[in-house]
């Protein structure tokens, strides 16, 4: 008989691949949006900076609500609780489109939000069209979450696969397309795609729910009464709130970082350089992100099937498993980013002189040292998910990122005169403080008693 390390290490293995290509392709459309928008002008490559951020900024925290299906699903399914699963993904819904609602609204927002950030007009106003055309794909990314959700919770991952290509090729051909002017097309930049991402969110919804209708559509009809339960609804917005709070602090301070960087003129460089270059490195950071990040989703999954099976044994391992591949895993890419700087710059620009090469290759040896940290942290976040403990990783968010991360990224680049790379210490600074008191929450939590959290029942959400 195998030891229940190996046992967890091939589950995790078995479920991390395809989620990871999962949320690998998922950043991929971010990733070519803004190569292909760089490609056509320096400017409208700053504005889909800010265009992406504001944008998806706004989308976090009813994303995080949301993600509180992750250890209510995957808990469900592991106890065989059907009725859960039905009840649970009809709430999503219900909840997707009661979010849409005010993030649509905030969306409308942009130009003076933006322009009291003080960024640049034109910038701003770029940024505007963009983020205005995508209001009608907030709906359709919500609703593919959940059902996302519900197919990896069942270990059904290959449908999200086949969606995510397809999508993907949508966008590069939209993109090709609309940003260049290419077909009889006027050429459009930024604008052009806001358009491809609208069209590629909605063909998502589309494919999934038929790729995955013999997992889905059995829990979408006949709809429940009980969905509709204020109760129930409260609960799931309890274990869901604290997640969202979590990403936005998360996402903020890197969007906190994003809008200073629009501050920084570097001398003999172009006016928007700092912004670009800023842009083309986080664009490549995120890109490497997605690894630990679909291995933290397939881990939270891991450890919500063992929890509601009662395999609480099978829970830790899937845990400490998942922690030391994300250190591997992102100790190779952190040795990529220092070796090779200059040819992954040059996937977004095809002049190494512009400014915003020049940035980048300053900063992606700062992005090396936090790659590991910032794996290790997402990792234990999905753990913790996994238990549904969300209210003490959003405190920790709070005091690593904006008591002390941001601080001294402020005081690094203005303070100090460090610039863009002190920015950037900055965050390597809150990413590490992170980590460290998330990796000690996990031991704690996983350590103690561990118990399934039902939805349908008031007594179940931990208090701590």
């Amino acid at each position: 008989m195998h030891p229940p390390w190996k046992i967890e290490l091939r589950a995790l293995a078995k479920l991390s691949l395809p989620v990871i290509t999962v949320q690998v392709g998922m950043m991929l459309m971010g990733f070519v949006d803004t190569m292909m928008v760089g490609h056509f002008d320096e400017a409208h490559l700053a504005a889909a900076g800010l265009g992406i951020f504001y944008s998806v900024a706004l989308m976090m925290f009813g994303l995080g609500v949301l993600l509180a299906l992750d250890p209510v699903m995957s808990q469900a399914v592991g106890a065989g609780d059907e009725g859960s699963i039905t009840r649970n993904m009809q709430r999503g819904v219900i909840l997707a489109v009661a979010l849409t609602i005010p993030t649509g609204i905030a969306y409308t927002f942009a130009e003076p939000v933006l322009l009291a950030c003080g960024q640049d007009p034109e910038l701003a106003g770029l940024a505007t069209d963009y983020i205005w055309t995508l209001i009608p794909s907030i709906l359709p990314f919500y609703l593919f979450q959940i059902m996302r959700t519900t197919m990896q919770a069942y270990h059904r991952t290959a449908p999200v696969v086949w969606t995510i290509l397809v999508a993907n090729l949508v966008n590069v051909f939209l993109n090709w397309a609309l940003i260049f002017g290419n077909l009889g097309a006027d050429a459009m930049g930024v604008q052009g795609s806001a358009i491809a991402t609208l069209g590629s969110r909605w063909l998502m919804l589309v494919v999934v729910l038929f790729a995955g209708r013999k997992q889905i559509w059995v829990h979408l009809a006949p709809w429940s009464r009980r969905a509709f339960e204020i109760a129930a609804l409260r609960r799931l917005v309890r274990v869901g709130a604290p997640i969202g709070a979590q990403i936005v602090l998360e996402f903020g301070a890197f969007g906190m970082t994003l809008m200073w960087m629009g501050w920084i003129h570097v001398p003999g460089l172009a006016e928007y350089s700092a912004l670009a270059g800023h842009q083309v490195a986080i664009n490549l950071a995120s890109m490497t992100y997605m690894f630990p990040l679909g291995l933290s989703s397939a881990t939270g999954v891991r450890v919500g099937n063992g929890i509601g099976r009662g395999d609480i044994s099978g829970a830790r391992w899937s845990a400490l498993i998942a922690l030391v591949l994300a250190a591997i895993l992102m100790g190779i890419f952190a040795l990529i980013f220092v070796l090779f700087p200059e040819p992954l710059t040059a996937l977004f620009t095809e002049n190494p002189d512009v400014g915003a090469s020049q940035i980048c290759i300053l900063l992606l040896p700062i992005a090396a040292v936090f790659q590991v940290m910032d794996g290790v942290q997402v990792v234990s976040l999905g753990a913790l998910r996994g238990v549904a403990d969300t209210k003490a990783p959003m405190i920790i968010n709070l005091v690593g990122f904006w008591v002390i991360g941001i601080p001294a990224g402020y005081w690094f680049a203005f303070g100090l005169g460090g610039g863009p790379e002190g920015l950037w210490w900055g965050l390597t600074v809150g990413l590490t403080v992170v980590a460290v008191a998330l990796v000690a929450r996990v031991w704690f939590k996983l350590r103690g008693e561990l118990t399934r959290t039902e939805i349908d029942r008031e007594d179940v959400l931990d208090p701590t």
